[in-house]
């Protein structure tokens, strides 16, 4: 099978011959499954019993430490994401899988949209990140000031998760806009609704580029609904993460107490992999509160006939904060 991205199959092949592994767990998103096969193969012919996980894999916040555990393996192969939890009870190797698809082409297509800014910062998920260096020398030989953030909790500059923009915004008093360079929008709507610098998406295996603006726009209005909707509610269900990356057990019973603390009735509910349909089923449940992946706020949300608020919108929603200092605007009042 032709691939479009690079896997380093032989470090886990040194990993497993250096450490005499013999069983393996085998992690990999939805996405990268159907190129698994060449891997696995190679693990099997040095003796290596092979498990591949089923579960849904969301990024390292979904490490399958308990899998391995039930399943007495002796490694953990990661792949597609970069270290995210600090430490497992069983070695872990992660795998970057980043593709290898040039962009000089679409950027030259869109050179007059993105020739309006003087500065740009560019950012990434990990599959794209190794387009960022190409991106840099074509926008600067452009005459543009590029800039990469060096962020924290990430393994490369320029490097977001859903959950850490903190790589563009270390550069962000820097630049005029940022530039996205990889698949779908859920990584740059997160970052457009964290700045007020505009932030264009460039999808360089469609070549299309896309400003955020009007997404940004049509997500807050849904999420003003929701904070207008949850006002109502009497009943709320706190959302508790139980995979290792999302584990807030701390910050949800915080919350619990603080609804309670105003009148209301709140409950705890604890899950590994959650789809918004599943919520439905508790009818008793008037607002539902996420502290695990922000995903199920941002884009599972609209499919859900209730309300799921992040922490933040909480405290809109009950009044301890106000929309303006939520979405960083000063107060018309």
């Amino acid at each position: 099978m032709f691939r479009i991205f690079r896997l380093d199959e032989d470090k886990v092949l040194n990993e497993v011959l250096s450490k005499g592994f013999k069983r393996v767990l085998v992690q990999a998103p939805e996405g990268l499954r159907p190129h698994l096969k060449p891997m696995v193969d190679r693990l099997r012919k040095l003796g290596v019993t092979v498990f591949l996980s089923g579960n849904p894999c969301y990024g390292a916040c979904n490490l399958a430490i308990r899998e391995a555990e039930m399943l007495n393996v002796d490694l953990i192969v990661h792949v597609g994401h970069s270290p995210m939890v600090p430490s497992s009870r069983i070695p872990v190797v992660y795998l970057d899988a980043q593709y290898t698809v040039r962009t000089d082409r679409c950027l030259e297509k869109f050179k007059e949209t993105l020739l309006r800014f003087h500065s740009l910062g560019l950012f990434s998920s990990i599959q794209f990140i190794g387009y960022l260096e190409e991106a840099r020398k074509t926008l600067e030989e452009w005459g543009l000031n590029v800039f990469i953030g060096r962020g924290s909790g990430v393994k490369y500059a320029g490097q977001v998760l859903g959950c850490n923009y903190t790589s563009p915004l270390e550069v962000e008093n820097r630049v005029e806009g940022f530039l996205f360079i990889g698949g779908g929008l859920f990584h740059p709507l997160g970052l457009s609704l964290l700045t007020d610098k505009p932030v264009m998406a460039l999808n360089p295996l469609t070549c299309s580029l896309r400003d955020m603006d009007a997404l940004k726009r049509r997500y807050l209005r849904r999420r003003y609904a929701s904070i207008v909707e949850a006002r109502n509610g009497r009943v709320f269900g706190v959302l508790v993460g139980l995979e290792p990356g999302q584990f807030r057990l701390r910050q949800a019973e915080g919350l619990k107490n603080l609804i309670e603390g105003l009148g209301k009735e709140a409950y705890l509910l604890g899950f590994n992999y959650l789809d918004a349909s599943m919520l439905e089923a508790y009818t008793w449940i008037d607002v539902f509160v996420n502290t695990a992946c922000p995903r199920l706020s941002l884009e599972d949300s609209e499919r859900l006939s209730k309300p799921v608020l992040s922490p933040a919108e909480l405290l809109v929603a009950l009044g301890l904060m106000s929309w303006e200092e939520y979405i960083g605007e000063p107060s018309q009042t």
